[in-house]
């Protein structure tokens, strides 16, 4: 048993080692291997990878693929400290694919780290903070409400002022026929968060 277990570790050892390897299809082998190490160093590695290589869809979905747990701790490390990665188009997606992710999963511990994410990010950039929550809430699917109670829970209604503002906004972006069509759809797409005599005036257009 102790050397399956060595075994182990030495092969989970040899996969993290290869997280800054410069031939792409190594790294991008690695992210799926990944998935399988239960070292929490895991996450770091996965994070590594998806900074370095966020605009190749292939990584992303390896990435996305491998973080089936602990994805609320990587889009804390990629949150924090907010620049480059968070200001990319592909970076963007990213975090919102694994917000999805994450209300998907309904996990209350994940739900109450993120909460605490979405309020850091909102100080200086409420933009990102609602659209993360927007597509994190999409995620849950059926259980949205509930998720939404669960982030407000743990945030000390925090959530819900970011919801409320960001409402705000898309309702007059969806409304505003000299808006891009991109910015208008997107909108729109956030409208089923709010009441419908809030929404109402955005979705007659």
């Amino acid at each position: 048993a102790n050397k399956s277990n060595s075994s182990t570790e030495k092969l989970e050892q040899w996969v993290l080692a290869r997280t800054t390897d410069p031939d792409l299809h190594v790294r991008y082998q690695t992210a799926f291997a990944l998935g399988e190490v239960q070292e929490p160093s895991h996450i770091g590695a996965l994070t590594t990878i998806i900074r370095r290589d966020t605009d190749d869809p292939y990584i992303r979905a390896a990435v996305l693929s491998s973080l089936a747990e602990g994805a609320n701790h990587s889009l804390k490390q990629l949150l924090s400290p907010a620049g480059k990665f968070t200001s990319s188009p592909a970076g963007r997606e990213f975090l919102s694919e694994l917000c999805r992710q994450i209300g998907a999963r309904g996990d209350d511990r994940e739900l109450a780290s993120t909460a605490a994410a979405f309020a850091d990010v909102n100080e200086t950039n409420p933009d990102l903070a609602g659209n993360l929550i927007v597509a994190m809430l999409n995620g849950a699917g059926a259980k949205r409400a509930a998720a939404r109670t669960q982030l407000a829970s743990h945030s000390d209604g925090a959530t819900e002022a970011i919801i409320a503002n960001f409402l705000t906004h898309s309702t007059e972006t969806a409304g505003d026929e000299d808006a891009a069509p991109a910015a208008r759809t997107a909108a729109i797409a956030a409208q089923p968060l709010a009441e419908f005599d809030e929404a109402a005036p955005a979705l007659v257009e």
